[in-house]
């Protein structure tokens, strides 16, 4: 059997953890992993990587250390490309394979400006304090004209580099296509974290939602546009049900602020995820929640709304959000934000049994364990352009 060798760039974060279990399912490949990080002790990544390469100012590195050897490997995986990582695509060998895999955040830029991604009600609540909190927003979005320019062209030049991308959705790959005029453009691939058995619904398979409680977003960023629905949700009758907001990652800055914000403006039973929760009780809160609100623009959550339509949760996505028409099309049953703005009444409706069983399906079939490892199988095929055995 020839043996395939591939090499993971990653980031410190618990993604990670997620994707290495299907690479090493492949029988033909074998995968050394490099984290990238501020310090040798990792937080996030529970697998032994081969390396901990300690870099303390990321947004202002380039690729000219060289300090890795890439000769010998058949694939390279970027985690992400983000502005830590994606320099070192200068530095791999012209024959050898690349690959991206997107989370959003780091390909977000060829899509739209941040600013299109946050409501009106979002955007008022960030600038209401601009000496708190505006400037460390606007540098957080732009890093200083001059870097976010240079960062930019650089990494126009580095994605031209690559062989293959594989954002979230297919959507996402045809907007980022356009985007530019590019001199190359990698192949689309398809791939995505986290499969039911061992990363989303590991301990509660055949479990379904207990509770009408009801969960908005899935964390502490502004995308969120938390505001809009808990402003909706002040003005009705949500008697004595909980309503959970995911607050465990994201944005400090922006989670203080919002909390600020829901203590001064709202009269509602909010309960905030602030900890990073295991997650078996994760999925006992997600349990408790009949309906689940994601009033995203951009592409996002797309792990918690799997989770919610696996439980039987009614899920309610905004209309532009890509992952609507993504979810739809697989054929599962779910509500836009801009129905339940229009009746509140569907926030007492619970799907049907059959409903449930659709979705539940849905997922089972998308991202099952053996539909992730066979994802991998072809990704790594079309790497080299030959079959594996």
């Amino acid at each position: 059997m020839l043996r395939v060798k591939i090499l993971h760039l990653a980031n410190d974060d618990k993604f990670v953890d997620q994707a290495l279990p299907m690479f090493d399912a492949i029988e033909s490949s074998k995968n050394d992993l490099y984290v990238f990080s501020i310090s040798k002790e990792l937080k996030m990544v529970r697998s032994c990587p081969t390396r901990v390469v300690v870099n303390r100012r990321p947004y202002l590195r380039r690729a000219q250390l060289n300090s890795i050897d890439y000769k010998g490997y058949d694939l390279i995986v970027f985690h992400s490309f983000g502005d830590d990582i994606y320099p070192e695509i200068f530095n791999v060998p012209e024959n050898v394979a690349t690959v991206w895999l997107g989370w959003g955040y780091d390909y977000y830029e060829y899509i739209g400006e941040q600013r299109f991604f946050l409501s009106e009600k979002t955007f008022s609540m960030i600038s209401k304090d601009p000496v708190q909190y505006l400037p460390k927003f606007l540098k957080k979005l732009f890093k200083g004209t001059l870097t976010r320019l240079r960062i930019s062209k650089q990494k126009k030049h580095a994605i031209e580099q690559l062989t293959m991308f594989s954002p979230v959705l297919k959507s996402e790959y045809d907007v980022v296509k356009y985007s530019r005029n590019w001199k190359n453009f990698p192949e689309y691939c398809v791939w995505n974290y986290g499969c039911l058995e061992e990363n989303l619904i590991k301990g509660f398979q055949g479990k379904s939602v207990t509770s009408d409680n009801i969960m908005i977003g899935n964390s502490g960023t502004a995308t969120n546009n938390h505001i809009d629905i808990l402003d909706y949700l002040n003005d009705k009758e949500i008697c004595g049900r909980q309503v959970v907001i995911p607050l465990s990652y994201g944005d400090e800055v922006y989670s203080v602020k919002f909390l600020e914000f829901c203590r001064d403006n709202f009269d509602l039973k909010l309960v905030f995820l602030k900890d990073f929760l295991p997650l078996d009780q994760y999925l006992d809160v997600v349990s408790g929640c009949g309906y689940v609100i994601m009033n995203h623009i951009r592409q996002q959550a797309l792990g918690n709304i799997i989770i919610a339509l696996y439980l039987g949760a009614h899920v309610f996505i905004r209309y532009e959000s890509p992952l609507y028409s993504f979810l739809k099309d697989l054929g599962a049953y779910l509500s836009s934000v801009q129905e339940l703005e229009s009746d509140i009444t569907l926030l007492n409706i619970p799907l049907t049994d059959q409903q449930r069983r659709i979705n539940r399906n849905v997922v089972s079939e998308y991202w099952s364990k053996a539909s992730a490892i066979e994802r991998t199988r072809l990704l790594i095929e079309k790497s080299k352009g030959r079959h594996l055995s």
